[in-house]
């Protein structure tokens, strides 16, 4: 995983949003919370579309 200041846009939109959907169910779980595959999509897509676009390298 790339730290927040090596982060590279994705190349499309919704890209990584599966492998992030799987590790929002997996810490989901971690606390006890049961979440849908469905629900965990929908927060990984909003979680892309929410951050912040990548700072340009010198």
């Amino acid at each position: 995983m790339a730290a927040p200041h090596q982060a590279v846009a994705a190349p499309h939109g919704n890209a990584g949003a599966s492998s992030l959907a799987l590790a929002v169910r997996e810490l989901l779980a971690l606390q006890g919370i049961a979440a849908s595959e469905a629900q965990a999509h929908g927060v990984a897509k909003t979680l892309i579309r929410l951050a912040p676009p990548p700072e340009p390298r010198p």
